[in-house]
């Protein structure tokens, strides 16, 4: 994975958790949190940001939802240019 300047703490651990490129509930990257009782507010602006950092490396983060539940995963973003 390439390495992104200016994240922090809690944006490298949600980067960090997401790398895997595999899907994640919120109850996963809730630990991706300073504060363990943060609410799913705070979680969704942490992924927020982080996508915003991470676009500039091709990168994003999907949401999807199966059989009722929403999961997280990194992605590439395709480049139209090429």
């Amino acid at each position: 994975m390439p390495v992104i300047d200016g994240l922090t703490p809690s944006q490298q651990r949600l980067y960090d958790k997401l790398s895997d490129w595999l899907p994640h509930t919120l109850g996963e990257l809730r630990g991706c949190l300073w504060d363990e009782l943060s609410n799913d507010a705070a979680l969704h602006m942490l992924i927020s940001r982080t996508r915003t950092r991470i676009r500039r490396q091709g990168l994003d983060v999907i949401s999807i939802r199966r059989n009722g539940t929403c999961y997280y995963q990194m992605e590439r973003l395709i480049n139209r240019g090429e």
